[in-house]
């Protein structure tokens, strides 16, 4: 190998440097000061498509492209098995609060797989404690009114949306009494 003007050793032909190491080619290995310079200089450059902008015309094309093509059904069906539930990237366990009540995803629960989404987490402790599945129209109601403690004994199952209601009604109408007593004997 010949040295050039710089030091360096001078590069073969690529044919020749198919089955040659770095250090065969330019006769030293990569120090750390210039594995880090590399670094630094290759930082900022993106891939060819990564967040590159293309035209509004350029859009359209593709999006015209695109629209005739169908995903087969089978194909479909494989990319939802494979990113649904506990296999999807973004998946926290299963268990979600919202609306101040529990719910538990229904890929935990044997009983529940065919359904997709979540199921609040009182109905399926009410659901064991019975020993059957809850009927469309009941409601487990909690009794001290705190939704996130879904303890047994803090759990009432009402047959109905009317039962419950009335139930709650005669709740207000009490402590609206009981107010009205305390203020009184102030």
């Amino acid at each position: 190998m010949k040295k050039s003007k710089k030091g360096q050793f001078a590069k073969k032909s690529i044919s020749s440097r198919k089955d040659l190491t770095y250090k065969e080619i330019y006769g030293e290995k990569r120090s750390k000061k210039i594995k880090e310079k590399i670094g630094r200089k290759s930082k900022g450059r993106k891939g060819y498509w990564k967040k590159k902008s293309l035209s509004k015309e350029h859009r359209r094309k593709i999006s015209e492209y695109e629209k005739g093509k169908k995903v087969p059904k089978e194909v479909r069906e494989k990319i939802s098995r494979a990113t649904s539930g506990n296999k999807h990237t973004q998946w926290q366990g299963g268990e979600i609060y919202r609306q101040n009540y529990y719910y538990l995803h229904n890929s935990l629960l044997d009983y529940r797989k065919k359904n997709k989404g979540y199921t609040k987490r009182a109905r399926i402790i009410m659901e064991r404690k019975i020993g059957r599945n809850l009927k469309k129209g009941e409601i487990v109601h909690h009794i001290n009114g705190n939704k996130t403690n879904d303890k047994i004994e803090n759990l009432y199952l009402f047959h109905n949306k009317g039962s419950h209601t009335q139930y709650e009604s005669n709740l207000r109408q009490n402590y609206y009494v009981w107010i009205k007593e305390e203020i009184n004997n102030k």
